[in-house]
């Protein structure tokens, strides 16, 4: 069930819709690690909270203050992953993970993305 759900990650992606995606990322990174050497404390959910409130925007929908102050772990903790479906479990054993969790089969549609 999960395996058609894996992303097709390739380094072109952007090829089409934003060809320049890594220089333009470098050059505001390199911009801001001048100006403070201590750059890369953000964490990248931050970036992606704070990207995605951009994207809304950008689609006409109001601003909302984004808060900050997630944190990267530098470890994996493989014991905190036990109730995460794995990708080749079953619809049982995956239904049940979610109903540990006080989900339902409706989360479970709305969180497995599109197939």
């Amino acid at each position: 069930m999960f395996g058609a759900a894996c992303a097709q990650l390739s380094p072109t992606f952007y090829a089409t819709s934003c060809p320049n995606v890594t220089s333009i990322v470098r050059g505001v990174v390199q911009q801001a690690r001048n100006k403070d050497i201590r750059i890369g404390v953000v964490s990248c959910a931050d970036i992606l909270a704070l990207a995605s409130e951009i994207l809304v925007v950008l689609d006409g929908v109001q601003s909302w203050q984004v808060q900050l102050g997630r944190r990267d772990s530098r470890t994996a903790n493989s014991a905190g992953t036990t109730a995460i479906p794995g990708p080749t479990e079953n619809l049982a054993n995956i239904t049940r993970k979610f109903t540990d969790q006080g989900l339902d089969t409706t989360d479970l549609v709305a969180l497995s993305g599109n197939y």
